[in-house]
């Protein structure tokens, strides 16, 4: 009788516990579902802000760095977007979506590296080589006969130690020529730049424009704009 009493307690239970396994098995399965489609839509969402960032549209560029600036203000930063974020930093300096994103790419660097777990890190390395004393340049110029004299004074930079990125050509560029720093620790350099210029009588002039990097910009950056009024020959510059 006893087992039998047994036998009929074992069976209630198993079926009291057998729906409540279920139920518990098919909650993990929809929270795992959940978290599974959030980080779909997520990946989603980052690769649509990548596409913009990189778009040649500004008005493109302009919306997607706005929607991840609203995301870091509301704490919600893709750690996954920081690399095209910096990689957008290095572009014309007076571009308001390059300040934008150096301003976002300052907050958040630092806030990605304290995420990532610590690792060991090898010894010291001798380093061999030294970078370049010079900032980076970026040429614009007003018309596409500038090109060659533009590539003469990218050259002559480079002997300088400056780096140089790709000739710009703007439609809609100055009249003048100008060169313009962004940070007070790089009038020096916009003045070394200004002698090469004027060696190759480009007549240009210096722009303060360190309340428009607004300590974003990264220290080293200039941008020398060839104005249209210069001759896009090489021995015969003038304004």
């Amino acid at each position: 009788m006893a087992g039998l009493q047994g036998r009929d307690w074992v069976d209630t239970v198993s079926k009291l516990l057998i729906p409540i396994a279920i139920f518990g098995f098919g909650l993990m399965f929809s929270m795992q579902k959940d978290r599974s489609d959030r980080a779909a839509q997520q990946f989603e969402r980052d690769t649509s802000y990548v596409k913009l960032l990189t778009s040649q549209n500004e008005k493109e560029r302009v919306f997607a760095i706005r929607m991840i600036k609203s995301l870091e203000d509301r704490g919600q930063f893709p750690s996954q977007l920081l690399p095209a974020v910096q990689a957008l930093c290095d572009g014309l300096p007076s571009d308001p979506v390059t300040q934008e994103a150096c301003g976002i790419a300052q907050i958040e660097k630092p806030v990605v590296a304290a995420a990532k777990p610590v690792e060991e890190k090898p010894g010291p390395v001798a380093v061999t080589s030294v970078a370049p004393s010079g900032g980076t340049v970026f040429i614009q110029i007003a018309k596409d006969d500038q090109r060659g004299l533009a590539g003469d004074l990218r050259g002559k930079l480079q002997a300088q130690s400056f780096a140089v990125q790709t000739i710009q050509l703007v439609p809609h560029g100055t009249t003048n020529s100008y060169i313009r720093y962004f940070s007070t620790e790089d009038e020096n350099e916009a003045t070394r730049v200004l002698g090469v210029m004027k060696e190759m009588g480009i007549n240009a002039s210096i722009q303060d424009f360190t309340k428009v990097g607004n300590g974003k910009i990264p220290l080293g950056q200039l941008e020398v704009w060839i104005g249209d009024k210069v001759s896009g020959t090489p021995s015969s510059e003038a304004q």
